[in-house]
């Protein structure tokens, strides 16, 4: 990847991970007109999101692209848009609306029986089973797992260094949960059944897919009819 030249044009945020600025727009000058925004859908009461959220929501309503935007119960302070914000774009694309989340998943199992009867209804047990998993599932950037050779990511814009930077993340971490906030849970549903939860994260592969388009796109959203947009 060009970083040299990303980087120019681009701001860092805590964590190393890159933030565009401002997604091309302008707030309105009324700070309270937005709640009223007709292209504005709330699930919640304005007054219990957060100040910082207002803000992204009010630059993202600015923008001329904007069809609608709808804001679920989750909603705080994101990037551009907010964590819980849906944004419909005319004609656009917006690579730090979709974020660095790209390739991280969601799964739940249930396992069908009870704590008892898989042996984890004492404290003890529950905590051996959990040193078993951590030394069993490898975690972050140097958990090494059982990777798959077939793996290649080949980008839609046929960039060579984009290419690279993904398949060297997806091949040294692929097999591992991920690091950050991804994670491997047991619990019980409501009816008394162990259940496994995983979030797992993209390996690296979504940072340096989203970084690529936010560099080009220089933090705006990016028109559909053009050969980045399409790709």
């Amino acid at each position: 990847m060009r970083r040299k030249d990303a980087a120019s044009s681009m701001k860092r945020r805590r964590g190393g991970r890159p933030h565009p600025g401002p997604p091309g727009a302008v707030a309105p000058p009324n700070p309270e007109a937005a709640r009223e925004h007709p292209k504005l859908r709330l699930t919640v009461p304005w007054e219990s999101i957060d100040l910082s959220a207002q803000n992204q929501i009010r630059n993202v309503l600015a923008l001329p692209q904007l069809v609608r935007l709808a804001i679920m119960p989750d909603v705080h302070a994101g990037y551009d848009l907010p964590v819980g914000g849906v944004a419909l774009l005319q004609d656009a694309v917006s690579p730090s609306f979709v974020g660095f989340d790209i390739g991280c998943g969601m799964c739940h199992v249930n396992l069908g029986m009870t704590a008892k009867e898989l042996g984890l209804d004492k404290q003890k047990d529950r905590e051996r089973f959990f040193s078993r998993l951590r030394s069993r599932v490898p975690a972050g950037p140097s958990g090494k797992g059982a990777m798959p050779t077939d793996m290649t990511f080949k980008s839609a814009c046929n960039d060579k260094d984009l290419d690279k930077c993904v398949n060297q993340a997806i091949h040294e971490q692929s097999g591992s949960l991920g690091s950050g906030n991804h994670f491997l849970e047991l619990g019980e549903n409501a009816q008394g059944h162990v259940a496994i939860t995983i979030h797992s994260g993209s390996r690296r592969a979504g940072y340096e897919i989203a970084f690529w388009y936010m560099a080009r796109g220089s933090g705006s959203p990016i028109p559909t009819t053009g050969d980045l947009g399409k790709a």
